[in-house]
């Protein structure tokens, strides 16, 4: 099952490269014909392209077929965001029915595909709160461990009396039971 899950979003995610490249191609030709297009308008008498004398018979034409071919650019264009949108939408599924199946089999979670472009700005803008909530947090602790260590400073040297004196206090028993003894 997991294996058929990965090839699933492996194909999904070149399918999603091919649309990518595909959407440039039909911008680039979109953008194309309507510079044509808006050249034809102006009567120079000459084609845009080729150069070549035109009649306004074939003006007319020319912008019909141009306008034609720019509508099913558009249409194809938007098909593009359309099936982009559903493979990204299945991409996200199956990323989580990996990482699912990986929790329950107690495996290391698979890393998933490349979230879409407006993820980087959520995750960018996370990581910002979540570093200063970190910052935040180190900056206590910080100041937590220079009051522990205050109050740490006058018990150690009262410690330090303390284990001073217990190691006298044997010996000046012993001292002033040998006077009292000599008596």
């Amino acid at each position: 099952m997991l294996p058929r899950l990965t090839a699933e979003r492996d194909e999904l995610a070149a399918r999603l490269e091919d649309l990518s490249r595909e959407q440039g191609a039909v911008d680039t030709q979109r953008s194309l014909l309507v510079d044509f297009s808006s050249s034809l308008r102006e009567d120079t008498g000459t084609c845009p392209v080729c150069l070549r004398p035109v009649t306004p018979e074939e003006r007319q034409h020319a912008q019909r077929a141009h306008a034609h071919q720019i509508s099913q650019l558009e249409d194809r264009a938007a098909a593009i965001v359309d099936e982009s949108q559903s493979i990204r939408g299945r991409t996200m599924k199956i990323g989580r029915w990996i990482n699912e199946w990986n929790k329950a089999a107690g495996w290391p979670v698979a890393p998933s595909a490349s979230p879409p472009d407006s993820w980087g700005e959520d995750a960018l803008s996370n990581a910002h709160e979540v570093l200063d909530q970190a910052r935040e947090s180190l900056e206590s602790a910080t100041a937590r461990l220079a009051r522990v260590e205050e109050e740490r400073r006058p018990v150690e040297d009262e410690l330090e009396k303390d284990a001073e004196a217990a190691a006298r206090t044997p010996s000046s028993f012993a001292d002033t039971g040998r006077r009292l003894y000599r008596r």
